[in-house]
């Protein structure tokens, strides 16, 4: 992959490669497999019985390179099965960070979602040269002035930013690549 990339790459300056992180919910019924257990399905939008896939994709240009896809095993699973290690969803995460192959002649920016936009995660970014981009989830606290040393939940401060005139903000409007106002 990284030798397939590189020579992509070679003519193109500031080339920028993705690796992307998230996690996958597969319905199950069979309870005596592997990481059996109940995860939340984004699809479902509930608790369902399943498997957790944690696993990492390197995009550039159409190319794509999925890697070392992890199956979630829950600590009551692992309880049970004295071979098995625990390790969260952050962890497994931390660890395909960790030992992807990086192009060297690629700038590479990692995108996650909210679950996986945290220190943990950030910091193994920040050990391989990765800028990240994520969602922030709204129970997020940010520092918004230095008189606010716990900080504030970002839920409050998005509805404070709702409220018209009372911030110091100003709405603009951009066009998408349509040509759409937003």
């Amino acid at each position: 992959m990284k030798q397939h990339v590189e020579t992509l790459a070679h003519p193109v300056a500031g080339a920028v490669g993705f690796l992307i992180g998230d996690d996958t919910t597969n319905p199950k019924t069979g309870k005596k497999m592997a990481g059996f257990g109940w995860n939340h399905s984004t699809v479902h939008d509930a608790v369902i019985p399943s498997q957790s896939i944690v696993t990492t994709l390197y995009s550039f240009q159409d190319v794509s390179f999925p890697f070392y896809p992890s199956l979630y095993k829950s600590e009551a699973y692992c309880q049970g099965h004295p071979d098995e290690t625990f390790k969260t969803k952050n962890d497994l995460m931390v660890e395909q960070i960790l030992k992807v192959p990086l192009p060297e002649t690629l700038r590479t920016i990692g995108l996650f979602d909210a679950f996986y936009f945290n220190q943990q995660v950030l910091g193994a970014c920040r050990q391989r040269n990765i800028q990240a981009i994520g969602r922030l989830k709204e129970n997020r606290r940010a520092l918004l002035s230095s008189q606010d040393p716990v900080g504030t939940r970002l839920d409050s401060w998005f509805d404070f930013l709702r409220r018209p005139k009372k911030h110091p903000f100003r709405q603009i409007t951009v066009r998408d690549s349509q040509g759409h106002k937003r």
